[in-house]
């Protein structure tokens, strides 16, 4: 029988809370020295990182094993319910409280002081089954898509692609994963697929020098994936030119450039670089001779421009120095500044009058200038 049927059989206990250091070959040993007979262990690897994900599957070559396993667990839960230990954390009024693990060595499976948490594994249609109720919600196909998109040009510890670089790279790409799946879990965020952000960019470079690097880069591209690209481009923005969001009359005159520009490889590779609408690089202050902060932005016309940028750009050791490798990703905006920034620009264009709400895709044609007792007045 397979191991993915390894399941119907009962002889399967998942375990989690793994220590990352402890290896199949001594986790078999722990259980069999206390549970009895083990046919295999199975720790399970990160398909990107390469490195444990902190659970693990076991087969035991009978079921009493697994009762006497599960049992022990039952033991070891009813003795932490009962005996937990407060330890006072803050002496302020929202005190807090942390539970502490100490339970006897002989209940439960431990290592090194730190408990694993066996439970009777499931058959993979009852997994699904679950796995389907946690993301039962309508927009989690967007979910999953934009995860995609985040994950294109990850690079972490343990990877082939992290081979050669420093370790302040590595930290720092952590960091951003890290800060980039918290982000993605926040219905206030959501992926800009026209925009990346480029971090790690050395202080000395300004934003004219990022530009040319990066149109460096689209000049220096092969023809055949020119052609491949400009062709996507033009399917893209065809689809777009359907959305009555987009403008016509810019998409129609990107559009011609591009469709003259096939035949030729050199036009083409100007027409892409006039997709690149700004580059912008982030500052502590307003000024532009203010110290860089050491990341910025690339706004394009084309989802398929920003990914190919991406590509040619991230973990590249000839863009800034072998030390000192740009990390680029798709960027993150924030819903709530977006729309404070779209309010402001249109009150700007209505010369300061007031607007109380700013309704998308409603075209205002007069606005009443109001006072400041009125608006007051509507406020309440």
């Amino acid at each position: 029988m397979s191991k993915m049927d390894d399941t119907i059989e009962g002889k399967t206990v998942f375990l989690r809370n793994v220590p990352f250091e402890i290896s199949e070959n001594d986790l078999k040993r722990l259980i069999e020295a206390k549970f009895g007979e083990v046919e295999y262990v199975k720790i399970v690897v990160s398909r990107i990182t390469k490195l444990p994900k902190g659970v693990a599957f076991v087969k035991f070559q009978n079921k009493d094993s697994v009762e006497k396993m599960l049992s022990n667990e039952k033991k070891a839960n009813e003795y932490f319910e009962n005996n937990v230990i407060r330890t006072k954390l803050d002496v302020r009024k929202d005190v807090k409280y942390t539970k502490t693990l100490l339970i006897p060595p002989d209940l439960g499976i431990q290592f090194n002081g730190r408990r694993i948490y066996a439970h009777l594994a499931l058959s993979k249609s009852e997994a699904e089954s679950i796995e389907r109720k946690k993301h039962s919600i309508g927009s989690d196909h967007k979910l999953e898509s934009e995860f995609e998109l985040i994950r294109q040009g990850l690079i972490l510890p343990g990877m082939k692609e992290a081979e050669g670089m420093s370790e302040h790279d590595l930290k720092l790409r952590e960091n951003s994963w890290k800060e980039l799946k918290f982000k993605m879990k926040n219905p206030n965020y959501e992926l800009n697929k026209l925009s990346l952000c480029i971090r790690n960019i050395p202080t000395n470079i300004n934003q004219g020098q990022l530009g040319n690097i990066i149109f460096d880069k689209i000049s220096n591209l092969e023809t055949d994936f020119v052609k491949k690209l400009v062709a996507d481009i033009i399917s893209e923005l065809e689809e777009k030119s359907l959305s009555e969001k987009y403008s016509y009359t810019e998409n129609n005159r990107i559009l011609c450039r591009l469709r003259k520009s096939v035949n030729s490889p050199k036009k083409s590779k100007s027409v892409l670089k006039g997709l690149v609408k700004k580059v912008r690089i982030i500052r502590k202050n307003s000024n532009k001779t203010s110290k860089s902060m050491g990341y910025g932005f690339v706004y394009t016309n084309s989802f398929f421009l920003s990914k190919a940028i991406l590509n040619t750009l991230n973990n590249n050791p000839s863009v800034f120095t072998p030390e000192k490798r740009p990390i680029v990703e798709f960027a993150i905006d924030d819903k709530r500044a977006l729309y404070l920034q779209r309010k402001n620009e249109f009150k700007k264009k209505m010369n300061g009058n007031f607007c109380k709400y700013l309704d998308k895709g409603e075209k205002v044609t007069k606005m009443e200038k109001i006072g400041r007792g009125k608006r007051q007045r509507m406020k309440k």
